[in-house]
Formats: C-alpha cells, structure tokens, sequence
C-alpha cells in the first residue's frame, strides 16, 4: 500500500510540474500587444461618427530625431500616437496633405500629459511602460477637439484617444 500511494503522489507531481510547465509558456497575457501605445481613432465633430481622413502626416515633435508615423496616409481613420517614455510630455503634429488645403500650409498639435510608470507584466511578456494621462489639449485649425475614453493607458489593444475632426462649414449667420 506504501508503495503505491509513492507511485500515485510521483505521478501527481509529475503531472503538476507539466501542467506548470505548459501554462508559463504561453504568452496569453500579453493580449498580442507588448507595447502601451495609444490608439487614435477618427471621428466627425459633427455627426459623432467615424470617418476616414485623406492626405494627412502625422509626427511627434521634441524627441530625438522627430518621429514621423504616418506620411501623407490616405484614407486612414486611426493612427497610433506613441509617447516617449523619457519624458512627461509628447506633441503630436497633424498636417494636412491634401492638394485643396497643402498650399496653406495647415496643421494642428495635440499635447499630451502623463505620467510613465514602469510594469512587469510576466515572464513571457516581460517588462513594459503604463501611462496616466494628467491632461491633453489640441490647435484647433481643423481639429475641433479631443476625448480619451480612459485616463489609464496599458497594453490592451483599444481605441483610447478620440480626434474629432471638422467635416463641414458650419453656417454662419449675416
């Protein structure tokens, strides 16, 4: 009988350590993204809802080397907006690529305030930078204004900021 509870509690450990063994080495908790970078997703002023944006550049300003993240994209409704980690302040210019408005010259910059705070996610994931947004504000040449959903930024693959374009001329009374 000794023996067999041996052979029984062998066979349980064994089966411990492999069942431990497969669940360390899946990297189901990083929700395939590793980065906190937030999503920005495109929306008319107007109606509230999504649109697609035409002949736009979009890069960050006071970094090293300026990044550019999208150039002269068309069509797109959402561009990533990363924040430098080194830093508690990112700015973002937006310019405006199409033909009927390039000669003008337009842009806007959206800044934004946060606080990095540094994160061990897991073994598989590794280590990774959080956000706190403290606040946020925009030019307004095109821009009419910008919301985040959350305050918190981390690795989920969510929309967090929205921009919120103007889409027509509003009627001006004479």
């Amino acid at each position: 009988m000794n023996r067999l509870f041996r052979h029984i509690a062998a066979a349980v450990a064994l089966l411990t350590l492999i069942a431990a063994a497969l669940a360390c080495s899946n990297d189901e908790g990083c929700q395939g993204n590793r980065s906190s970078i937030p999503l920005a997703g495109f929306y008319s002023s107007q109606s509230g809802s999504k649109i697609q944006v035409d002949s736009i550049s979009v890069f960050g300003i006071g970094m090293k080397g300026d990044t550019m993240i999208v150039d002269h994209a068309r069509l797109i409704d959402r561009v990533y907006l990363p924040l430098n980690v080194a830093d508690t302040l990112s700015r973002f210019v937006v310019r405006y690529d199409a033909l009927s408005l390039a000669a003008f010259n337009l842009a806007d910059t959206i800044s934004v305030t946060y606080k990095p705070i540094p994160y061990f996610h897991s073994e598989d994931c590794g280590a990774m930078y959080l956000f706190d947004i403290v606040d946020y504000s925009t030019t307004n040449v095109l821009i009419d204004s910008i919301s985040f959903s959350t305050m918190h930024i981390d690795n989920a693959n969510n929309e967090n900021v929205r921009i919120f374009f103007r889409t027509q001329e509003e009627d001006v009374e004479q």
